[in-house]
């Protein structure tokens, strides 16, 4: 069956990361050694790991589910997948097994075997930004964890898992640098399915304190202003103009916009840029970037913030 050929696999692929077991085969001839490590292994694991992946999925859709389930939890599926993801031998299988099998399965019981490993998440992060990403198609790859880790925050699993192992720091790094992977764009797209709109609304998630609104030490507002701020900046002045073009275009006094603008003004973008201004540290980098301005724009339509900073700098 699907689930015996799963547990035959996992029980294999576990005898085989035994590093006393697996030097037992071998000769002490350094040439032999480095053979078997370097290639007879890595093949033997693949193999195996592929194995897992078909009968997981196949055992996934059939009345064995809650056993493939079981067989997962129980092999810390998602960690292991998550640390083999930065092997470049065992990376291509790892993440076809993390694609067609983790992410299969809800996101609370994705959650719940990720976010309860302080080292599983670090690498998540790291993953995101291409770190240590051994993946053939990393750009691809990427895209993929963006996404997780979206879907964890969204479901209020990210923010807890990052305060209870301290990791704000890590967070604000890895989502920031993930944002600036397409160094010639000034712009986040407005499309949802983009790394860096993914990124973006996940930090805003992660940084919410109480009442649902985005805090940040001075610390972190100079950092994020350094980091994100230009970029920032340019997306809500290029949403405001683009905006502004919109109603100009259609100019008829019966259509009301409001609805546009508040959106803009209530995206995750704009509410970074305005906690940000609060700190005089960063909005002193924010000037130099055309900070000012966008949230000039957001002042205007009546944000409170995004009024008291401006304030704080005349």
């Amino acid at each position: 069956s699907n689930m015996s050929v799963a547990t035959a696999c996992s029980v294999l692929l576990d005898t085989f990361s035994d590093d006393d077991f697996t030097s037992s085969l071998v000769t002490t001839n350094p040439d032999d050694r480095s053979f078997y490590f370097d290639v007879q292994l890595p093949t033997v694991k693949s193999y195996l790991m592929e194995g897992l992946t078909k009968s997981l999925k196949q055992a996934m859709s059939s009345d064995s589910k809650t056993a493939a389930e079981g067989l997962i939890e129980r092999l810390q599926l998602p960690r292991t997948c998550l640390l083999l993801c930065r092997s470049e031998k065992l990376a291509e299988p790892a993440f076809r097994l993390f694609e067609d099998v983790v992410l299969s399965l809800p996101i609370d019981f994705v959650g719940k075997l990720i976010l309860c490993d302080r080292v599983a998440l670090v690498t998540l992060f790291d993953l995101v930004t291409g770190r240590a990403n051994k993946i053939p198609d990393v750009a691809s790859s990427k895209q993929t964890f963006a996404k997780l880790l979206c879907n964890l925050a969204k479901a209020g699993l990210l923010p807890k898992a990052v305060s209870n192992f301290g990791l704000r720091s890590h967070a604000i790094a890895a989502l920031s640098a993930a944002m600036l992977i397409n160094e010639g764009e000034e712009n986040i797209d407005e499309d949802e399915g983009s790394i860096q709109r993914i990124c973006l609304e996940s930090l805003a998630i992660v940084l919410c304190g109480k009442d649902n609104e985005v805090t940040l030490t001075p610390v972190e507002s100079r950092t994020l202003a350094s980091a994100i701020g230009k970029v920032l900046s340019s997306t809500v002045l290029n949403r405001f103009f683009t905006q502004a073009s919109l109603e100009a275009t259609i100019n008829d006094a019966t259509v009301d916009f409001q609805l546009n603008r508040d959106a803009i003004c209530q995206a995750a973008e704009s509410r970074l840029l305005c906690v940000m201004a609060h700190s005089p540290e960063a909005l002193g980098v924010l000037s130099k970037v055309g900070g000012l301005e966008a949230i000039g724009l957001i002042a205007h339509e009546g944000e409170i913030r995004a009024v008291e900073a401006i304030q704080k700098a005349c």
